[in-house]
């Protein structure tokens, strides 16, 4: 049986987040695991498509840290649990979400170990040059109680060429490409790679050990309190580490990363890929465009007047032979400040899915929109958060999230005036778009 603890403490931590993120200059960003690629994760001489993520949508974010408290100023991240439990100050030893999903035989051959909750990117890329390579580094709460033991929290990047059995983890130290885990970098072991965030509870008399399941006397009750030194949540993370492969230009490739929770689903661990550094590097070059598909914007963008609006063009990726026709255009509205879908909205969605032919090839463009009540910002999140709705609901109807294109305006391209209630209402609203190949 699962417990409940987790989710009765999100509230706390979201509402403690909004007080502090000022004071900690971190952000995490919910995204379309399309968008989290392409537009933040991937480099320079990279080309990748086929982009599917499985977990929990709780289990991966975009991570901003204008501090650069863990080095990086932002990165794709991945959570055995709640991407948002990320946020700090550390005043706790037992962070914990549990997303009650399957595990990663992957990750469970590099643990040695039972695996849960694992949260699984993978994508197929073609790199210009002779490397690819990237950076990262793994959080955990794990540290530093249970490093030794069996609840060895673990995470994987693995690498195949097209056409070959094997695949490399490159998600390793050293020569003998050691993977990266709890046990194998810690206050102990390679202890160089390792940065210490612990918090030790010293003002409650008796702690609940969620682990054992009882209560047990707290025996730091009445020391001097030694704050944690970072402002994150994490109990420990590993330095900035590279992992890099060398490749064959201009073939095909696929890359699985991978984390998860080992021989139990409790306390969280994390993994930060940093943005911009998936990349292919070295002498030789070969001329990505063939694979490639032209850019060509969006046919209704001078009806929503976008070249007065300070947003970046929606584009599609489409071949040059047998454009793609525009079929049917649909709203899904929300009430105020609300991104959550009710029954009659799933049905709608379920109706317009029903009618799509999975004969020929489709896409389908969702765009979130809000009224003008709210900050920019705000406003900007609120919309990609009823985006993300939409789209988590098409992939339970079982639509690819390959054919599904996300995109979201706030309140910057309304359809009516913000000036009456009919017309804030009609401004609320996701549009699916669906095109199909001619």
């Amino acid at each position: 049986m699962y417990p409940v603890l987790g989710k009765i403490t999100i509230l706390i931590v979201g509402f403690a987040f909004t007080y502090l993120s000022s004071f900690a200059q971190i952000h995490i960003d919910t995204i379309g695991v399309n968008s989290l690629v392409k537009d933040f994760m991937l480099g320079e001489s990279v080309y990748v498509s086929n982009i599917k993520f499985s977990g929990s949508p709780l289990a991966i974010a975009l991570f901003n840290d204008s501090s650069k408290i863990t080095g990086l100023k932002q990165g794709i991240m991945l959570s055995t649990g709640n991407v948002f439990f990320s946020y700090g100050p550390n005043k706790s030893e037992y962070t914990s979400w549990i997303n009650q999903l399957y595990g990663d035989e992957d990750l469970q051959n590099i643990a040695h170990g039972k695996t849960y909750d694992a949260a699984i990117l993978e994508f197929d890329f073609i790199p210009a040059s002779e490397n690819i390579q990237f950076e990262y580094i793994f959080a955990s709460e794990e540290y530093k109680e249970y490093v030794g033991s069996k609840f060895n929290d673990v995470f994987g990047f693995w690498i195949q060429k097209e056409g070959d059995k094997s695949k490399i983890n490159v998600g390793t130290i050293g020569d003998r490409r050691i993977p990266v885990t709890v046990n194998t970098i810690n206050f102990e072991t390679n202890k160089e790679l390792f940065v210490d965030n612990s918090y030790t509870n010293t003002t409650d008399p008796i702690l609940w050990d969620t682990r054992k399941r009882k209560v047990i006397p707290n025996k730091n009750y009445g020391k001097i309190p030694v704050p944690a030194p970072y402002y994150v949540q994490f109990d420990g993370f590993t330095t900035i580490l590279t992992a890099s492969l060398s490749v064959v230009p201009g073939e095909k490739y696929h890359i699985k990363m991978g984390i998860s929770d080992v021989s139990d689903a409790i306390y969280d661990s994390w993994v930060i890929i940093k943005s911009h550094s998936f990349s292919s590097t070295g002498i030789k070059k070969v001329e990505l465009d063939k694979f490639k598909l032209p850019e060509l914007t969006y046919i209704e963008k001078i009806k929503w007047g976008q070249e007065s609006i300070d947003i970046k063009p929606i584009v599609f990726k489409i071949p040059k032979v047998k454009p793609w026709k525009f079929i049917s255009q649909n709203e899904v509205n929300f009430e105020f400040d609300k991104y959550q879908l009710g029954e009659n909205s799933k049905n709608y969605i379920e109706k317009i899915l029903v009618e799509i032919d999975t004969t020929t090839e489709y896409l389908i463009y969702l765009q979130g929109h809000t009224d003008n009540k709210g900050s920019d910002n705000y406003n900007l999140r609120l919309s990609a958060k009823r985006v993300n709705q939409i789209y988590l609901e098409m992939l339970k109807s079982g639509i690819p999230p390959s054919q599904i294109i996300t995109n979201h305006f706030g309140e910057f391209i309304p359809i009516d005036t913000n000036e009456t209630e009919k017309g804030r209402a009609r401004n609320r609203r996701v549009e699916i778009i669906i095109y199909y190949r001619i």
